[in-house]
């Protein structure tokens, strides 16, 4: 059973993936959102990282639309979206097999020095491409940096990625991970 908190999340998620705002989520989308990325990062869909982010958001759609698109039209609603995100992340345990593999390659992707870090301005890169403002990029990197080091490492963001969907806590930072909250 979903807290108002983790719905609330669930809803903002699909905003996010919903690249053409047309209330339904199509593969059309997850390639739209991994191509904003590697236009945001001036990444080739022909070299090594734009096939890997390429290839994960399309076996994400195809994991998704197995589990989500319900009624087999090739879309998936805010219904559908919820009610499985619900059952296999929040009541389940599928985050890791279902989303971990587009997380890691959309962060190496961003990690664009390779030394496993990544800086303010690669997270802006990564927010811009889901639809997010500069201020939310700043609250996010100000409540993830948690040393105050100026850099967020991979483990810190995939666990702020999982705490983001899953998350019943409102004090978890990772309800911070695409900006404030009440900021839709």
């Amino acid at each position: 059973m979903a807290t108002d908190l983790q719905v609330l999340k669930i809803d903002r998620s699909f905003d996010h993936i919903d690249v053409d705002g047309n209330g339904v989520i199509t593969r059309d989308d997850l390639q739209g959102l991994g191509a904003r990325l590697l236009v945001g990062f001036g990444a080739s869909p022909a070299g090594a990282q734009g096939r890997r982010v390429a290839d994960s958001f399309d076996d994400l759609w195809e994991t998704l639309a197995a589990a989500v698109d319900l009624d087999r039209d090739g879309s998936i609603t805010p219904d559908e979206y919820r009610t499985s995100v619900i059952a296999s992340f929040i009541d389940g345990d599928r985050f890791e097999p279902v989303f971990r593999p587009a997380i890691e390659a959309v962060l190496a992707l961003a990690d664009t020095d390779g030394d496993g870090l990544i800086q303010p301005q690669e997270l802006q890169l990564v927010h811009e491409a889901f639809g997010r403002s500069g201020q939310d990029t700043e609250h996010a990197f100000a409540a993830l940096d948690h040393d105050a080091d100026g850099a967020l490492n991979r483990d810190e963001l995939l666990y702020a990625v999982r705490d983001y969907y899953t998350s019943a806590d409102p004090g978890a930072v990772g309800n911070l991970f695409f900006g404030r909250l009440s900021a839709a």
